[in-house]
């Protein structure tokens, strides 16, 4: 003879009861600040040689760049301005690392509004083989930017500018 299980016993709750939307609230925490911390692989770009006194700086997690929106299944860029990171513009940019392989970066010249040159950091997100968009979730995410620099041209001393790239990731519909 089986016996009915009591309403307020553990094995009674419902998965959408407030005690598993926490635990799922603090798993997703969990896992975004696991991101954020040690992110997928780390992409390394050179962009220049010489004697450089490598600094590493734990990422300035205060310090966030909303990307807006990236769609998964195709070739997506944004181009961060010198001024928009807190970067001089005549800074030189020694090399860029990226926490995620699926994003690269590199240094870009282009011209502003005032027709005068500028600089950036352009981001570019590799396109993903997406087997239905119907399937896909979406997901808020980060990556840590990494930028290392000399301030002047001449000198051979470096400082490390880190930031977090968010962004939803998605895919656009219909696609």
């Amino acid at each position: 003879m089986a016996t009915a299980q009591q309403p307020n016993s553990p094995t009674a709750q419902q998965p959408n009861s407030p005690n598993a939307q926490m635990l799922l609230m603090l798993v997703s925490i969990c896992w975004f600040v696991t991101l954020l911390s040690s992110g997928c692989n780390t992409s390394t770009i050179g962009a220049s040689g010489g004697s450089v006194n490598n600094t590493s700086v734990a990422p300035d997690r205060s310090r966030v760049i909303d990307a807006g929106v990236v769609f998964a299944n195709e070739s997506n860029c944004r181009c961060l301005p010198f001024e928009q990171i807190g970067l001089d513009p005549n800074a030189r940019i020694i090399s860029i690392r990226i926490s995620c392989e699926c994003v690269t970066g590199s240094e870009v010249a282009y011209k502003g509004i005032d027709g005068k040159s500028r600089k950036g950091i352009r981001l570019d997100w590799s396109k993903e083989a997406i087997e239905s968009a119907t399937t896909y979730r979406p997901a808020s995410l980060g990556v840590i930017v990494e930028i290392e620099f000399a301030t002047t041209p001449e000198t051979s001393q470096s400082q490390t500018l880190s930031l977090t790239v968010s962004f939803l990731h998605t895919v656009a519909e219909g696609s």
